[in-house]
């Protein structure tokens, strides 16, 4: 049964099972435990269940009362589920996700290999609108894109968020938890780039098309400057088939901004689709700026890139998966709770669909063939992990 191998890699490769037994909400005897919860909502990624209405619906068939073992008519309702959410730990939920994230970092899987060779690990800062809820989220972008934890805020008060969100991390994951962190040109701010600096101990890199700033002028004055054998630019220029595209590269280091006490190496990029759309521009330029002057200039393109990870294989993915961008709940706590969870369930799905026991788990039902051919959608694999559990009740009939 394709979901039962599903549980049981999240249990021995991150004992998952320990931590739903650790979760903790604020109810006084209840009926259903916050591990139930904990766990019918994780899974709410792997069957594509879009809404909470639709976890209860799932939750009263046989199928699910069977596969959570449960002698109750319903395993859990909608508003059972929301007073839990409402006052769950979110410390342990966190605590869940930070265990996670050293079980891939002992296994290697958060590392980024660059066009260079260069090998690092690296954090992507962004906010999203998760229905009337804005957050902050930090990830680790490796083999899996892993979410680490979230900061819901105000609209409009997303650096404030951030700065929260990478204090906590500082205390709970440690100085140089990350190689580079990578956010877009809202955080080109000094204390932004302070705190990345000196309080995670990390280099801070920004993608931008802001002309405006000192340090874009300065370095657009030497870039344009007539080229000499030794103006210390770095130059290059080729072709990223994957992303359509031709690019032409300017670095150079040695800049300074805003009396900052670190030096910047400035990369433009100009690139231009190789297959020009009528409904775009056909040429961008974008500035990459970080306090890491070791990074060649391709390395800088390639992260600046790689920023998109959060916002495709994160939000993007869990919104085709739970419809984490619908209003599902007017309460922030819940929101917050659910995200935490789902975040959980997203890591875990990812890390067993690049692992070998997907393949094998569901080449055994269509065949290797045909499980290294098709596209493995997110409607594709809940599909299939859906059928396996109807296979569990058939079973059992």
């Amino acid at each position: 049964m394709i979901i039962g191998r599903l549980r049981g890699f999240c249990n021995r490769t991150f004992q998952l099972e320990h931590w739903e037994a650790m979760a903790r909400d604020t109810r006084k005897r209840p009926q259903v435990a916050a591990s139930v919860i904990m766990r019918a909502v994780m899974e709410m990624v792997f069957f594509g269940q879009k809404s909470l209405l639709a976890l209860d619906q799932f939750a009263r068939t046989h199928a699910a009362r069977r596969w959570h073992g449960s002698r109750r008519g319903l395993v859990v309702s909608d508003t059972t589920l929301q007073r839990s959410l409402a006052g769950t730990d979110l410390g342990g939920l966190r605590r869940a996700l930070r265990h996670c994230w050293k079980v891939l970092e002992r296994q290697g899987k958060l590392g980024a290999r660059l066009p260079s060779g260069r090998r690092m690990r690296v954090g992507i800062l962004d906010s999203s609108d998760f229905g009337g809820h804005d957050g902050c989220v930090f990830a680790l972008s490796g083999l899996v894109d892993a979410p680490v934890d979230v900061q819901m805020h105000p609209r409009g008060n997303e650096l404030a968020a951030a700065e929260m969100l990478l204090a906590r991390l500082s205390r709970t994951m440690g100085r140089g938890a990350a190689d580079i962190v990578v956010a877009d040109a809202l955080y080109m701010s000094a204390s932004h780039i302070r705190q990345c600096a000196e309080q995670l101990g990390v280099h801070p890199l920004l993608k931008t098309r802001e002309e405006n700033l000192a340090i874009i002028q300065d370095a657009r004055g030497l870039f344009e400057m007539q080229a000499e054998g030794s103006d210390g630019i770095e130059r290059l220029e080729g072709i990223d088939r994957p992303r359509g595209t031709r690019y032409r590269i300017k670095a150079a280091g040695g800049f300074r901004w805003q009396g900052m006490p670190y030096e910047f190496k400035v990369a433009w990029v100009r690139e231009e689709r190789l297959k020009a759309g009528s409904d775009q521009d056909s040429r961008q330029d974008f500035w990459v700026i970080t306090t890491d002057g070791t990074l060649s200039a391709r390395d800088m393109r390639e992260l600046a890139h790689r920023r998109w990870r959060i916002e495709n294989n994160v939000f993007k993915r869990l919104n085709a998966l739970v419809g984490s961008k619908r209003c599902q709940t007017h309460d922030g706590h819940v929101k917050e709770s659910l995200l935490l969870i789902w975040f959980l369930g997203l890591l875990m799905l990812d890390c067993w669909l690049a692992s070998g026991e997907a393949r094998a788990a569901c080449g055994s039902v269509i065949g290797a063939a045909n499980w290294a051919a098709v596209k493995q959608t997110c409607t594709f694999i809940t599909r299939m992990l859906c059928d396996s559990l109807c296979a569990l009740r058939a079973a059992a009939g």
